[in-house]
């Protein structure tokens, strides 16, 4: 019944409440113990079906954690699954300007892509009534995650379109930076 409540919601109104692993936790655990008292139900009757799969889903927690330890970003990440990346990509930038609003989960995501950027990288974070005014010392400036608004803005401000440089990471044209 509980995650009836995210899942409806999004169904009905839109969103991704129902894609993230944390509002699950309470159904998870359900599950877990569904499946441990089945589980200790069958070794009690000596069934050797039941230390088999015992056996194959501690494997399964062991292979999946040691993959897990290693990756820079996981499944459950929906929200901020592409900061690594986006972060790689305006690391190889020469004194980059990265451009944001206050927007959705941007400041959250904004900070966990900051943690993986070289420290000379500047951030602007932007409500959506701040004026914007064209920033002419940053060799590449990049906008994070713009609102459709935002982004005429943008590009009402330097006069040329953005330019997607990989999902959710826009860049404006070297040219019309000035």
């Amino acid at each position: 019944i509980p995650p009836l409540g995210l899942i409806l919601p999004d169904l009905i109104l839109g969103g991704i409440r129902s894609s993230m692993t944390r509002y699950f936790f309470s159904a998870y655990g359900a599950i877990y113990l569904t499946i441990g008292f089945t589980l200790g139900r069958k070794i009690e009757q000596r069934s050797p079906i039941g230390s088999i799969i015992l056996a194959i889903i501690f494997t399964m927690g062991i292979i999946s954690n040691i993959i897990n330890a290693n990756a820079q970003t996981w499944w459950n990440k929906s929200p901020s699954y592409h900061n690594p990346a986006i972060a790689n990509i305006i690391n190889q930038a020469e004194n980059p300007l990265v451009i944001t609003e206050k927007f959705g989960i941007n400041e959250g995501n904004i900070i966990s892509i900051s943690h993986n950027l070289k420290p000379e990288t500047k951030l602007q974070l932007f409500n959506i009534n701040t004026p914007i005014k064209p920033q002419q010392e940053f060799e590449e400036i990049y906008v994070f995650n713009p609102s459709d608004e935002f982004r005429k803005k943008i590009e009402n401000v330097y006069q040329t379109p953005l330019n997607s440089v990989y999902p959710l990471l826009y860049k404006i044209p070297r040219e019309n930076q000035n």
